[in-house]
């Protein structure tokens, strides 16, 4: 569908969906901020409203049309079925009127806007923000981090307009640009037996202590992947759930521990080990949807990108 008849589209719609006197644009606006967000609270700062104002917007949605959208568990809230039905079309009502935006503004330059990035760890994912940041001053970034797994469900739940990600999965309703590969190191304190070694075995580290991330780690199923492939198994005696405490552990003798090249950071307390079947197993990548990849501060990422990783 080209974009001239998807905004005439967009324009009816609007023009008669919303001069309903029992449909507010706000309330439906709120409702989706919520759902993104995951918070009352978070979703009021978005929107710059209190959050009685945000909870009186969704309960009315709620009460006007006999819906239950949210489940409130305590200070926890979750999309009920219906909820997650109409959040998957108001992203894609919002994500349109974005583009309407972008298609009206495209004659100016991209000195105001804003756009939303998650990332699975901020040492890829920074310099690539202060590149875009240098060239776009005046686009406003919100920037989340989180597990890589976490990081891909935002961006199809179009939570996040792009992503910087390890290893993300083959999926057709994605453009990837590569930002090229990591290698997964050992680490451990000064003066450990290794620490001299040069690149090692998996087979090396059978029977050592090794400090384990969270399961849904990118880092950790690429570890366990290469031991699965190399038939080795590592002794497992502390699982943390961050990098920051794995490097502190590792630093303390607590275990060996495993870290992307970047995230040693040639801390003088740690020792790295390289590890042959872990070198270049991290495909860093940038990504968006591709219904989204025409968004002028989506296809401004990208570029930028592409610049970097061929930089």
């Amino acid at each position: 569908m080209g974009f001239t008849v998807k905004f005439i589209l967009l324009y009816n719609f609007h023009k008669n969906f919303y001069s309903s006197e029992n449909m507010r644009y706000t309330q439906l606006r709120a409702f989706d901020c919520v759902a993104r967000e995951g918070s009352f609270s978070r979703a009021a700062q978005v929107l710059r409203l209190t959050q009685p104002a945000v909870t009186v917007q969704v309960r009315g949605l709620e009460e006007v049309y006999g819906l239950r959208l949210f489940e409130r568990r305590g200070n926890r809230i979750d999309l009920t079925g219906a909820g997650a039905e109409l959040f998957a079309l108001t992203r894609q009502m919002f994500a349109a009127e974005a583009q309407v935006q972008d298609y009206l503004t495209a004659s100016h330059k991209l000195d105001s806007g804003e756009l939303r990035l998650s990332a699975d760890g901020p040492h890829v994912a920074l310099p690539l923000i202060a590149a875009f940041r240098a060239r776009f001053p005046g686009i406003r970034l919100e920037v989340s981090l989180g597990s890589s797994v976490a990081v891909w469900q935002n961006l199809l739940d179009q939570r996040a307009d792009a992503v910087v990600v390890s290893n993300p999965p083959k999926d057709q309703r994605s453009d990837v640009v590569p930002l090229g590969a990591q290698s997964i190191v050992a680490i451990a304190p000064r003066g450990h037996p290794l620490a001299g070694a040069g690149t090692v075995s998996l087979k090396r580290l059978r029977g050592a202590g090794v400090i384990r991330r969270e399961p849904t780690s990118n880092l950790q199923r690429q570890v366990s992947r290469a031991c699965k492939a190399a038939g080795v198994a590592l002794n497992p005696v502390l699982e943390l759930g961050s990098q920051e405490a794995v490097r502190e552990a590792a630093a303390l003798g607590l275990g060996l521990g495993f870290a992307t090249e970047r995230e040693t950071d040639h801390n003088p307390r740690l020792a790295v080990i390289p590890v042959k079947e872990l070198r270049n197993c991290n495909a860093e990548a940038a990504a968006c949807l591709r219904t989204q990849r025409q968004r002028r501060t989506v296809a401004a990422f990208l570029e930028v990108a592409r610049e970097v990783a061929g930089g």
